[in-house]
Formats: structure tokens, C-alpha cells, sequence
């Protein structure tokens, strides 16, 4: 069966308004955050060009509208789909994502989203969790169908999964949208898109060696523990302290540990990871956030990317690597550096 998307594709060169090279700057809402693009080039067009791109996304990627094509291929009983060549990329990356995480990160927990309370758009969760019960404390049944169980034919884009399994490509699909609008920015110059914490900068502002990037205090959100020097890269923040609920009583957050079926279990509040793409920094980010401390940080240095981990008691966990780029705000920040068994 064909999966009709309903978006109409818009070519990028019919983008208008080109002038001398400055400096443009554009925001919006989408996906349930704000999104910042500050841009240098000729094209004063480009940010709407970005909002138009991530309103295609929203309305592809989103599990909450029921008219949007990942919603069909939940709803749709038939086992084997066709799906347009967008969705078929974000399941592709996601597949990828299972596998490079040992499947730490897996799409197909939608179901224990929604035992845990988070079953519509989140401004909207915790009024209706205000008249549940606390989730059973016996453990969740062990998911079987998982996305290793997903398959993809790559000729026809086609999906087979098993019958009753649905997908949330929320994260991925954030971060995926943001590195499709940097495979384009990057050709009009220097750029900093910023997708709620899910971010890429590309060049620098001015004279400057890179983007100077906050990274926000979980405790004291209106300070920050760091300031990361950023350019040609991505960054992604995982954290449970922002989308979390209380459901009769019990406190649950979004990110959900596959292995348990459950809001995780972890000594961290926040992860922020660098790395080439946005999407691999949010699923990277996820992971460690998910493992805690510890084997957070060995996950992060067996996978070569740099990241930053904040714990409950606020003690700053870092890569080694990632020292060099920190410029930190006073001496009161407690850093402690990865250590490799």
C-alpha cells in the first residue's frame, strides 16, 4: 500500500529576494519549540525558507495529527507500506540509530510513552495524567518488536513491520529536519540554527574562531555551566527535567529506557553531545542520558564524540576532549573529566 504525504514539494530555487551579503535573522514556532536562524548571505529569504521546511516535517514526522504520514503508517493495519522518500530517510536513520546504540535508542517504545502518561501533544499531559493511577510497578512486557524487526526495501521505499507496531520519530525527526536545512544554509555562508537545544552552527559570527554555545544549568536554568566554542558541528541536549509530569503522584519524564519499558532510571538530568549531525548528537545524547554517569561517558568516548552531562547533585561530567573548547563561568563548576577503563 502507497502512503499518500499530503505535503507539496517546494524547490528551492524559487527562493526570491536575493541582495548584497548581511546578516538575517528568523524565528518561529514548530514542533512544540521555538526555532532561531541567524544566517549571512544574499538570500534575506532563507529563513523562510527553514520555517516552510520544518512546517513539511511537522506535518510528516508528527505522532499528534493524525492526518500527518507517520500517523497513517501507525494507524494503517497492512504490514507492508510504501512510504515518500522523507520518511523513508528518518526511518532509515533511526534504523541506523537502534544499531549504533545497541538499541538503547528505539523508536518503537511509542506504546510505553503512552502507558507513562504522554499519549498527546505535552502542554496538554499533565491535566490528564492529574486523574490516573501510578503506573503498575511490575515490570513493562518485554518488547519484542523492536526496530530491528522493521524492514526496509530501499528500491521502493518500502516498509514491512509487524502488525500493531508504531513508531515516534519526535527526536530524530527534529534533528533529521535540521541537518536537511544545513545541507542547504551552509551554501549562502556562516550560519547558526537552533531548534529548541538541537543545533548547528556552521563558519563563525564575524572575527570570532566559532559559536559561542551556552550550556544551561538543569538546576539554575537562567545561568549556564559552560560556554562550547562551536563551528562546522552539531550539538543536541537530552534532558528528563523539561518534559516531565506527575501521574497519581509518581513522577515520569519522556525519555523512556527500552529495556524496562519505563521513564529511565538515571543519577543525570541533562546530556548535551557534539557531533557532525544533529541527529546523531540527539541519539547519542538520548543514549548516555538513559545509561547515567558512568557508562554514559564510556558510551560517548567508545563512539568518538564529545559531550557534556549534568548530574542530579550538579556535578559536571565531560569528555576529554571537550575541555579545550569549555570556557566555564566561574570556579564554583564542578567538572569531572571522563575516565577510560
Amino acid at each position: 500500500m502507497t502512503i499518500e504525504t499530503g505535503v507539496r514539494k517546494q524547490d528551492a530555487h524559487a527562493v526570491p529576494a536575493i541582495t548584497k551579503r548581511a546578516w538575517h535573522e528568523h524565528h518561529f514556532r514548530a514542533m512544540n519549540t521555538t526555532i532561531h536562524l541567524t544566517h549571512y548571505g544574499r538570500n534575506s529569504q532563507m529563513g523562510g525558507y527553514v520555517e516552510s521546511f520544518f512546517e513539511q516535517s511537522e506535518r510528516r514526522l508528527s505522532r499528534f495529527r493524525s492526518s500527518s504520514e507517520l500517523s497513517r503508517l501507525n494507524e494503517n493495519d497492512e504490514t507492508d507500506c510504501r512510504v515518500s522518500a522523507e520518511l523513508f530517510s528518518v526511518l532509515e536513520a533511526a534504523q541506523w540509530a537502534t544499531q549504533s546504540t545497541d538499541g538503547l535508542f528505539d523508536p518503537t517504545i511509542l506504546a510505553d510513552l503512552e502507558r507513562a502518561g504522554y499519549d498527546r501533544s505535552f502542554e496538554r499531559v499533565q491535566h490528564a495524567c492529574d486523574a490516573m493511577e501510578p503506573m503498575d510497578e511490575r515490570p513493562a512486557p518485554q518488547n519484542l518488536r523492536n526496530m530491528q524487526t522493521v524492514k526496509l526495501n530501499y528500491s521502493t521505499h518500502g516498509v514491512t513491520r509487524p502488525a500493531g507496531l508504531r513508531l515516534d520519530l519526535g527526536g530524530i525527526g527534529k534533528g533529521w529536519t535540521v541537518d536537511r536545512c544545513a545541507d542547504f544554509l551552509h551554501l549562502e555562508g556562516p550560519f547558526l540554527l537552533n531548534a529548541g537545544g538541537d543545533l548547528y552552527a556552521y563558519g563563525s559570527p564575524g572575527g570570532a574562531s566559532g559559536w559561542e554555545i551556552e550550556i544551561e544549568d538543569a538546576l539554575q536554568p537562567e545561568n549556564s555551566v559552560a560556554t562550547l566554542s562551536l563551528t562546522n558541528s552539531a550539538v543536541a541536549t537530552s534532558t528528563i527535567i523539561k518534559r516531565s509530569w506527575l501521574r497519581g503522584g509518581q513522577r515520569m519524564h519522556h525519555i523512556i529506557d527500552p529495556r524496562t519499558g519505563r521513564s529511565a532510571s538515571t543519577d543525570l538530568m541533562t546530556v548535551s553531545v557534539v557531533a557532525p549531525r544533529v541527529s546523531v548528537a540527539e541519539v547519542y545524547a538520548k543514549s548516555a542520558l538513559i545509561l547515567g554517569s558512568r557508562s554514559g561517558l564510556t558510551f560517548l568516548n567508545q563512539r568518538g564524540v564529545d559531550g557534556i552531562l549534568q548530574a542530579e547533585d550538579g556535578t559536571i561530567h565531560a569528555t576529554h576532549r571537550i575541555m579545550e573548547r569549555l570556557a566555564l563561568p566561574s570556579q564554583r563548576t564542578r567538572i569531572q573529566e571522563a575516565i577510560i577503563a
